[in-house]
């Protein structure tokens, strides 16, 4: 997981999903580098004082060169976004430019970047997240990994829309 903890980005939610699966017997790790932000004194509480923390758990709390976040990248098996609410998406179209597959949550501007190359989840309770990285675990282990096809945008694309949106505006003036 990467960006800045905030409430927005529910890090609490998928550090509890990953302790339920620590607490199953499941090897597996996750790596947050982000830097902490506001109003998240619980969520560092969570994270500080979970008894995986630096076994299982890794946090990168005061951000890592690039090479070593590229490395990173590399070495994951997936990435997850937790967030409720995102703009363009910058850290999403980031980790699926490693060809990483993508465990996140079901909001319109995932969709709109990676269409349904993803593994989709809904709800608010850890289970949400758990059950779909065991989805993960069980693909991967049968060598069907779905990964991400980004569809971006480019310039010339996106100023034909502000263009179009602008004309729109104008004509209701």
């Amino acid at each position: 997981m990467v960006s800045t903890i905030e409430p927005r980005k529910k890090y609490d939610q998928a550090v509890l999903a990953f302790t339920d699966l620590w607490d199953k017997g499941y090897k597996i790790k996750l790596h947050i580098v982000g830097r902490p932000g506001w109003l998240v004194e619980d969520t560092i509480k969570l994270i500080n004082n979970n008894k995986y923390l630096n076994k299982f758990l890794f946090w990168h709390n005061t951000g890592i060169p690039d090479d070593e976040l590229c490395a990173l990248y590399q070495r994951a098996d997936a990435v997850v976004f937790a967030s409720i609410s995102e703009g363009y998406g910058l850290a999403l179209a980031e980790a699926a430019s490693y060809n990483k597959p993508l465990i996140i949550r079901d909001i319109p501007v995932f969709r709109e970047l990676v269409n349904d190359t993803a593994i989709y989840f809904t709800g608010f309770e850890p289970e949400a997240i758990s059950s779909k990285i065991l989805e993960f675990l069980e693909m991967k282990k049968n060598k069907n990994v779905l990964l991400p096809v980004v569809k971006y945008t480019g310039w010339e694309d996106f100023t034909k829309k502000i263009l179009f949106y602008m004309d729109i505006l104008n004509e209701q003036k």
